[in-house]
């Protein structure tokens, strides 16, 4: 059985697309636990009818707002299944994700299997426009390593969401059992990518499905859109990530070191405001001040790059006009590895 766990919080107006999803899933043996963490909207009772229509539904109400990590580890501490798959509850599932995620598992015996998620946003108004609009390929599984997934974490394009999410994830329930969501520094963003950072390294084996089967909803001021306090501080998930690395992986160390740096710089440029910026410099400072003799002495972090992040802090804009220099000079002249 796959034990579902769906994180509810105001979203009234997604939930029951969200919830039809599940029900219409291909793979029918699942239990749905649907986890409200003290909405002030109708979801709550949303879940409640759905509860009444069918047996596999189960519903959790917090009797207080605890955010995201509180919400993931409850539906964890109540799962019964031999898998667990997460999903947000304004997002949605392709009717056979389950079904195909699960055929991977156990066909190959890996500890968890993967697939694309797709971000939308309100033209494709059901599952139906997204499955016209990504239709399946009948692609198959591609292993994966430790080195692969810690690569792609840390140094994807961006934050290469395939890799920080769970929502793209089956996992098999006694291989994540001992994996718990920590909330982070009076925030609540970033526990996926702590999370995700002890599974990659306690992984076995696991399968890519290169298939876009989970559709990822942009809602107007959504938590990932905004830049708020949150923004400018996310550079301390990177930091948590780090302390949950030892000290002998250098090499996943400077993955996680060199992503904390580049973000810490981009929360700077992108702030959005003179107080969010201050914010923001001082952050990298603190967590400079943490770091930096490691950064410096990993012999796993390019040399032109520890150049940069010197220039940076001590002359942002001579780092500015280096910046460009090697932007230009990578497209064959400078090593890839040094950019």
């Amino acid at each position: 059985m796959v034990s579902v766990l769906v994180a509810i919080y105001n979203v009234e107006d997604y939930l029951p697309r969200c919830i039809d999803s599940l029900l219409n899933q291909t793979y029918p043996d699942m239990e749905i636990i649907l986890v409200d963490d003290c909405s002030t909207d109708s979801s709550g009772q949303i879940c409640d009818d759905y509860a009444k229509k069918d047996a596999r539904i189960r519903v959790i109400h917090h009797q207080k707002n605890y955010g995201l990590s509180t919400v993931r580890n409850t539906g964890l501490e109540n799962a019964t299944g031999d898998y667990v798959q997460m999903v947000d509850g304004d997002d949605a599932f392709h009717p056979k994700m389950i079904e195909l995620l699960l055929d991977l598992i156990c066909n190959n015996d890996c500890d968890f299997s993967m697939c694309y998620g797709i971000r939308v946003n309100d033209t494709y108004t059901n599952v139906k426009d997204c499955m016209e609009m990504w239709p399946l390929r009948e692609c198959g599984g591609q292993e994966l390593t430790k080195d692969i997934c810690m690569r792609n974490l840390y140094l994807g394009a961006g934050i290469d969401l395939q890799y920080v999410a769970v929502w793209n994830k089956l996992f098999k329930r006694n291989f994540c059992d001992g994996f718990r969501f920590k909330k982070l520094r009076d925030q609540d963003s970033g526990q996926d990518l702590v999370f995700v950072n002890e599974i990659y390294q306690k992984m076995g084996k696991a399968l890519l499905l290169p298939e876009y089967l989970y559709y990822w909803y942009k809602r107007p001021f959504s938590l990932s859109d905004r830049v708020g306090q949150r923004y400018v501080d996310f550079g301390y998930c990177y930091y948590e990530a780090l302390s949950r690395i030892p000290k002998e992986k250098k090499y996943y160390r400077s993955l996680c070191l060199r992503r904390m740096y580049r973000q810490l710089i981009t929360r700077i440029r992108w702030a959005g405001s003179p107080a969010l910026s201050q914010r923001a410099e001082q952050n990298f400072k603190r967590l400079r001040k943490l770091t930096h003799k490691e950064y410096l002495l990993n012999p796993d972090i390019p040399i032109f790059e520890k150049l940069s992040m010197e220039l940076f802090y001590c002359f942002p804009g001579c780092y500015r006009v280096f910046r460009k220099c090697v932007d230009k000079l990578s497209n064959g002249i400078i090593p890839r590895w040094l950019n």
